[in-house]
């Protein structure tokens, strides 16, 4: 009896300490998003660290990492190297939640000018980044509250529920 109760109140501690630690990560993100450091970095690199930073969650599934190249674009660009790596680590923590076969791929790519416009951007230098996956069934509406930190998305074909990420 009392070995049951122990497992229970270590499952739960753990639980409780991860999302302590995930309160930490969010609060220091958003402030290193009023703050960012601006600097040179290589872009597939930093992408590899992320997916080799979860090779954990996904080791005991059936899936494949991809990482696609747009032909022309160079890996080298000037960003905030730590913002983009929570935001990744954000996104592929929830996709690898819910996701157990399959592919799921990082594609870089230049978005066109209707996209950039449609997000009232300026300037030439943009590169999209997209995380994709063959398995991740989401509706458009699901779409639509993704990043938003205070709506959980239901997928009712899933078993899980996918939890908006905040970057």
């Amino acid at each position: 009896q009392q070995e049951k109760y122990i497992k229970i109140i270590k499952k739960n501690s753990s639980d409780l300490m991860y999302f302590v630690n995930k309160l930490m990560e969010l609060s220091q993100t958003e402030t290193k998003l009023k703050n960012p450091e601006f600097k040179m970095f290589d872009i597939v690199s930093t992408i590899n660290t992320v997916v080799k930073f979860n090779e954990q969650l996904y080791k005991d599934k059936d899936l494949r990492w991809n990482i696609i190249l747009e032909e022309g674009l160079r890996n080298t660009i000037i960003s905030d190297e730590e913002i983009l790596k929570n935001i990744l680590q954000n996104t592929l923590e929830v996709i690898l939640k819910v996701v157990d076969m399959g592919e799921i791929a990082v594609s870089l790519s230049v978005p066109d000018e209707e996209f950039i416009k449609s997000k009232n951007l300026f300037g030439d230098n943009f590169i999209m980044i997209s995380v994709l996956s063959s398995s991740l069934l989401l509706s458009e509406n699901d779409l639509e509250y993704m990043f938003d930190p205070y709506k959980i998305v239901d997928t009712s074909n899933r078993k899980n529920l996918l939890r908006a990420m905040t970057l």
